[in-house]
């Protein structure tokens, strides 16, 4: 069997096993964000475009952050995930096991772009082929991971004695 399971032992000695989550469903989860992004755009359009010149700015700059800076804020503010990414139990960890900052965030954010060139993300796709940990250009800049979600420990469960 093909293992991808990857060991991280934290500076105090606890060992963390990590499962990175493979190009499938990182790319589910981008599609579903795609669409929530897209349809808040297409609201945003018909509120701000009938006001003119200040309204097409104003949509452009909610377009900017939309893209670019709301995917890295949700990404530190909610356990390291985006909607699609919280949908499909993954989550966006630093490479330690430890939650990502802004700084990671941002830079695995911004650096989509990267990943986009030349051919429409195929640049990202043999990235995380090629990786142990299915990283895409991002991840790599950034000191970043994409892994499942551990389900959560029942802490009511009581081991069961004959």
């Amino acid at each position: 069997m093909l293992d991808t399971l990857q060991r991280v032992t934290t500076p105090e000695g606890i060992e963390l096993n990590l499962q990175p989550a493979g190009p499938a469903p990182r790319a589910l989860a981008w599609m579903l964000d795609l669409l929530w992004r897209y349809a808040l755009l297409i609201g945003l359009s018909m509120l701000l475009i009938p006001l003119q010149e200040i309204g097409v700015g104003l949509f452009l700059i909610s377009w900017f952050a939309l893209e670019w800076l709301v995917p890295a804020a949700l990404e530190v503010h909610f356990e390291g995930a985006t909607p699609g990414k919280k949908a499909l139990g993954l989550m966006v960890l630093r490479d330690d096991g430890a939650p990502v900052g802004w700084s990671e965030a941002l830079t695995r954010n911004l650096l989509r772009f990267a990943d986009f060139l030349p051919f429409a993300y195929l640049g990202a796709l043999l990235s995380m082929i090629g990786s142990p940990g299915f990283k895409r250009l991002g991840d790599h800049a950034a000191g970043t991971i994409v892994v499942y979600r551990p389900p959560p420990a029942d802490p009511l469960a009581v081991p069961l004695r004959p």
